[in-house]
């Protein structure tokens, strides 16, 4: 069968990832998972085939996107996991217009099986911080048979500048006179590195510890608000209908975000300040996904005062996103939102 000049029936089980990959720059980060990592090729694999089967418009421009846009791979991994979720239960689903002279225009538009229509606005986040300081700090250390210790406050909110200054710092210890062990301050990380020598790797090898104490938790919080905020005042901009659901994917944010469980993270949805009640969504659902599965789990707050029309669609969405609903909220929805 042929959607957008796509085959869709090939018997290779990467095909439809691979042909939407043709003429892609080889550096994009998914040109050598084809045929060699496969557990992260086969659940985009899944979603494109999954999005073509199912009927959803406007698949060419993304494809166009998700092949030229390598930088933002990960967003545009996002949209495609939500479009096919939302794909498997709504009559009808595609695609908004991307960029250009357009106009603004939610990520993707649904129309529940009951005829109740709805759009889905998605973000995702992907703050730097102590991942790519020690990524980098074990290149900078090639040839050096040294082992790092780092112990930073903070692991999300690092920038370029401030992680060039840290690794200066490190790699300067590292070419001195090598007693047993080298403590390096690293003020703009909060913390600092430890420094010894004769790494059992026989190489640079770079660790990281971190309490994940509350610290951690708030930096998370305030990242997701951040999203929320800026998406909000697009919103009241006019970009989005009233109709629409923000989906924030906080996967990428830190292992931290995979500590809490989805019970508490709707709860401390609720008490984040993110003025709830004038809220211009029908809500907002935090997501975690995978790179190596399709789906999510996570946990959705509703704006207060939802109509019983809204309350249907946003309880339609939370089946299909497959995340649970914020506790404190229900009510205030509606007084029969199913539990």
């Amino acid at each position: 069968m042929q959607f957008d000049g796509v085959q869709t029936d090939s018997v290779n089980d990467v095909a439809g990832l691979a042909e939407w990959l043709s003429g892609a720059n080889p550096a994009h980060p998914l040109v050598a998972s084809v045929g060699s990592n496969e557990w992260v090729a086969k659940p985009i694999d899944e979603m494109i085939k999954g999005l073509y089967t199912n009927g959803v418009g406007g698949l060419s421009s993304r494809r166009k996107s998700f092949v030229s846009d390598a930088e933002h791979f990960l967003d545009n991994r996002a949209e495609l996991n939500v479009a096919y979720c939302l794909s498997r239960s709504c009559s009808r689903v595609w695609f908004g217009r991307e960029g250009g002279n357009s106009p603004s225009e939610p990520d993707v538009y649904c129309i529940s099986e009951g005829g109740v229509e709805f759009c889905v606005e998605v973000t995702t986040k992907s703050p730097e911080g102590i991942g790519n300081l020690h990524d980098e700090l074990e290149a900078a250390l090639v040839g050096r048979d040294v082992h790092v210790v780092l112990n930073v406050a903070s692991i999300l909110r690092l920038s370029p500048a401030q992680r060039a200054e840290a690794v200066q710092l490190v790699v300067q210890a590292a070419d001195r006179p090598k007693p047993p062990v080298v403590n390096v301050s690293l003020p703009m990380a909060g913390g600092s590195a430890q420094i010894s020598w004769h790494s059992e790797w026989g190489g640079p090898s770079v660790v990281w510890q971190h309490d994940f104490s509350q610290s951690a938790i708030s930096e998370c919080e305030e990242i997701i608000y951040e999203a929320v905020t800026k998406k909000s005042e697009r919103a009241r901009m006019g970009a989005w209908p009233p109709n629409t659901l923000l989906v924030v994917d906080v996967s990428r944010i830190g292992n931290v975000m995979w500590l809490r469980g989805d019970e508490l993270w709707a709860r401390r949805l609720h008490g984040m300040s993110a003025g709830w009640n004038e809220l211009p969504f029908l809500g907002v659902a935090m997501i975690l996904s995978t790179l190596t599965s399709v789906g999510n789990r996570g946990a959705i707050a509703p704006r207060r005062n939802l109509s019983h029309i809204e309350v249907a669609v946003f309880t339609e969405a939370v089946s299909v996103l497959g995340v649970g609903l914020a506790c404190r909220n229900r009510e205030a929805a509606d007084p029969s939102f199913p539990e």
